[in-house]
């Protein structure tokens, strides 16, 4: 069995740390492996793109939830417009909690219309066929 990819192994522990509240430490190693993440189709290259493209979105939808979770909101909102970018431009719809993620920073931030707006946009779509 191959070794782990040390980028994702660095994700996970990442990931790890912001579920037990230690956001310092989490957010060190979302940094430290930021650049390969922008980065993914330059090294992760037994993939797709799409998968590629995936993986940063989720990364991205992480690391943005680590930034909100310890309060740091202006360096979540830009994390969190650069994942939901890749959402969007993507149609990753599995992954709609960045746009609660981004509802619950302006909440934070008593900005209650555009929390709003964000708590709608992360709302399934209705379907129209069954009606």
């Amino acid at each position: 069995m191959p070794s782990p990819i040390p980028q994702y192994r660095i994700w996970d522990d990442a990931k790890s740390l912001a579920k037990n509240f230690q956001y310092d430490e989490s957010i060190a190693l979302y940094h430290s492996v930021e650049s390969d993440m922008r980065n993914i189709h330059e090294w992760r290259t037994d993939r797709n793109e799409r998968d590629n493209l995936f993986d940063q979105a989720l990364f991205f939808s992480d690391y943005f939830g680590a930034l909100a979770d310890a309060g740091l909101y202006v360096e979540a909102k830009k994390m969190g417009k650069l994942a939901i970018k890749l959402i969007e431009d993507n149609e990753f719809s599995t992954l709609k909690y960045a746009y609660y993620n981004m509802g619950n920073v302006y909440l934070f931030q008593k900005d209650y219309a555009s929390s709003i707006e964000w708590y709608q946009a992360a709302l399934p779509s209705p379907d129209l066929s069954t009606s």
